[in-house]
């Protein structure tokens, strides 16, 4: 989505040499980076030390596992102090996101649901947990996926501790349930605890 984005709005995408990440940013005026943290520590590891921000980076997003703080400070001293979490599948695509400074201390936030998707949380036995209650998450969207390509079809139901029983339908009733374990707030601020 973000490379189909990127050239739909004219744009160029840049693949980095990992041996030498900041190269290629120099070199072609990079403006927006989509990394997980760990290609950002790889891109810092490279920087050298007392470097402030690229001048033509306005944006990082940032996905794919927790930022930790010490990372994320590191980052917008060293790299671009415009950093967006981004949180999404690959059976939804995109589902939430929210400029990092937005986000403020919580653990785990990965920001704002997006229109048109709906998170819930789940209990233990698949009832639909109130706002800001943690459960596993089910979820649904305009560009979700509706099997996997060898679906094993069984009765919808969480095992008693809560974790999906391995012959579970994770698209029953339209909605996909994933491993993810968070709460969602009523006004749509999502947070990940765990899988």
């Amino acid at each position: 989505a973000t490379a189909l984005r990127t050239l739909w709005a004219g744009g160029a995408i840049v693949l980095f040499d990992p041996t030498n990440p900041g190269e290629a940013i120099e070199t072609h005026q990079v403006t927006s980076i989509s990394a997980s943290p760990a290609s950002l520590r790889t891109l810092l590891d490279h920087r050298r030390p007392g470097s402030g921000p690229y001048p033509s980076v306005q944006e990082i997003e940032v996905g794919g596992s927790r930022f930790p703080a010490p990372l994320h400070d590191a980052v917008i001293e060293r790299i671009c102090p415009n950093i967006v979490s981004h949180y999404g599948s690959s059976e939804l695509g995109g589902i939430a996101s929210a400029p990092l400074s937005r986000l403020g201390d919580h653990p785990g936030a990965t920001g704002f649901v997006w229109p048109g998707v709906e998170v819930q949380a789940l209990g233990p036995d698949g009832q639909i947990l109130p706002p800001g209650q943690e459960g596993v998450l089910r979820m649904r969207g305009p560009s979700m996926i509706d099997a996997y390509r060898e679906n094993i079809a069984a009765p919808p139901a969480l095992s008693a501790s809560g974790i999906l029983d391995p012959e579970y339908d994770r698209f029953a009733g339209g909605w996909f349930v994933s491993s993810d374990i968070g709460s969602v707030t009523a006004d749509g601020f999502l947070t990940l605890t765990g899988r």
